[in-house]
């Protein structure tokens, strides 16, 4: 049931993404990119690991690779400001959740390597993120003054955005923790997978927001002639 969860779920988030788009525009998309950045740092595969075989699934390599859809939609749509405002509340709502969870942890269950470790956690994410998304963001505008396809740039910077994420963040971990556990890689490998299932449906979403807003224009432009 693992990997087929992993398929729902994205269903639920680039469907999602698709519908407010097309209702809200941008502060929609603002809204999911949010959740999904900040559930990814919440229901991670490290507390929340979908185990089947060698495989270890986690949600979070859908709803992380939302948020960054969230980020390159809006960059895509020429909202470039928006794009960077969304990453900033992003790596600000990590900050802030891990703070929360931090007081929460330590009231619980006292200042334990725990509660340390999950505060350390969310500020690597937090770091990974920030670079991640900052050294790509400039890119969907660079190549498409070069007249580079829409679909391949999308794909592009969420491909370079993760694995610049996934360097510092595992890194970072295998730094504080002394190295990486034996299960490592299938645990990257699982990661991927689901994180290149996310990228698909983003694609798949793409492509039918294309044709919602070339309907649009169409019956924009029908109405403009009848009035004229």
């Amino acid at each position: 049931m693992g990997f087929w969860l992993l398929i729902i779920v994205a269903f639920v988030c680039f469907g999602g993404l698709l519908l407010v788009r097309a209702v809200w525009g941008r502060n929609g998309v603002f809204v999911l990119g949010i959740g999904g950045v900040v559930g990814s740092n919440v229901y991670h595969i490290g507390d929340y690991p979908i185990i089947e075989g060698n495989f270890v699934w986690g949600i979070d390599s859908i709803i992380y690779t939302l948020f960054l859809v969230c980020v390159m939609v809006l960059a895509m749509d020429k909202h470039e400001k928006s794009a960077y405002v969304l990453m900033y509340s992003g790596i600000g709502s990590i900050l802030f959740n891990a703070m929360l969870q931090f007081f929460a942890s330590w009231g619980s269950s006292g200042i334990e390597t725990g509660v340390i470790y999950g505060l350390i956690s969310n500020a690597l994410s937090a770091f990974a993120t920030f670079l991640a998304v900052y050294l790509v963001l400039k890119l969907p505008k660079i190549l498409k003054n070069k007249h580079w396809n829409d679909y391949f740039i999308m794909i592009l910077c969420i491909v370079l955005a993760s694995i610049i994420n996934s360097l510092i963040y595992y890194g970072g971990i295998a730094l504080v923790e002394g190295g990486f556990d034996a299960n490592f890689g299938w645990t990257l490998l699982s990661s991927y997978l689901g994180k290149a299932l996310a990228l698909t449906f983003a694609i798949i979403m793409w492509a039918l927001a294309k044709l919602i807003d070339k309907k649009r224009n169409i019956n924009n432009k029908e109405i403009e002639d009848a009035q004229t």
